[in-house]
């Protein structure tokens, strides 16, 4: 049960990723090709930072699920592009 809910999400965030990534024009990838290793950073911290505001109080619109997806979304696009996947 546990395996087949880990794959069924993990299928979600990967289709999730390769349509923002396709609306973004691949806007992440060519930040870190132009300011390098801290750009992932920084989106990093934001999603962190989102978050915490998130879990203080009850959101208006976005869910708490959708930003931990984001945050899992950036590490995976970073480790892609680390391996030069791009």
């Amino acid at each position: 049960m546990l395996e087949r809910e880990l794959k069924n999400l993990s299928d979600e965030i990967v289709d999730m990723l390769i349509r923002k990534n396709q609306d973004y024009d691949n806007a992440f990838f060519k930040l870190l090709e132009k300011y390098g290793d801290l750009v992932f950073l920084i989106h990093l911290e934001e999603k962190m930072q989102r978050l915490s505001s998130l879990i203080n109080k009850e959101p208006n619109f976005e869910k708490k699920e959708d930003t931990i997806k984001d945050i899992i979304g950036y590490c995976l696009l970073y480790i892609t592009y680390k391996r030069g996947k791009t």
